[in-house]
């Protein structure tokens, strides 16, 4: 599937330059911890943050091995994505088809639903992610005038955060897009 990249350069205030990107084909995932709010209430703030550290640690790691670029962590939950990578402002497309990436997501996914057992097991608690995948047009840009961060929007966005919060905690659902792609991949 072609690929196609609008970006419109403009000034936002005095002295500073935005470069807002339209991607197509890009997978989104949103994970996010089941539970967290009696997670914190059970076992307190400085167990809980060393959790966490301890699990987006390991999801780092996991992003780097199925090339999937963290967005950012949201409290106790993950925005990434595959398709494209934003570095120092630049938004940089992945050449790799389109089937490949959401290849990749699914087995990102996986390995998050790996991770959350292991550290379970770890931590003697229960851990359960939720995960979302859409796959489709987004918005990459970084807004505001201090210390900008690379963001996401569209409803390929919105779709997978919609698709996590309403799956169970442990499982993992994705929008038809990238059903059909995952089995054009088969």
């Amino acid at each position: 599937m072609p690929t196609t990249v609008f970006t419109h350069r403009y000034t936002v205030a005095p002295g500073s330059l935005s470069q807002r990107r339209f991607l197509e084909n890009v997978t989104v995932i949103f994970a996010d911890l089941a539970g967290f709010t009696q997670l914190c209430r059970q076992y307190g703030d400085m167990f809980t943050v060393n959790l966490l550290d301890d699990l987006f640690w390991q999801l780092d790691t996991q992003c780097q091995h199925y090339n999937i670029h963290k967005i950012k962590t949201t409290g106790d939950g993950l925005l990434a994505i595959s398709g494209a990578v934003v570095a120092d402002g630049c938004t940089l497309y992945c050449p790799d088809p389109a089937q490949h990436r959401v290849r990749n997501s699914i087995s990102f996914a996986h390995s998050i639903l790996t991770v959350t057992q292991l550290l379970s097991a770890r931590y003697g608690v229960m851990l359960q992610m939720r995960i979302g995948i859409a796959t489709g047009p987004v918005i990459i840009d970084c807004l505001g005038r201090f210390k900008q961060q690379p963001d996401i929007w569209g409803n390929t966005v919105n779709c997978a955060a919609s698709l996590e919060q309403s799956t169970l905690p442990g499982t993992i659902r994705i929008c038809p897009v990238t059903r059909r792609l995952l089995t054009e991949v088969s």
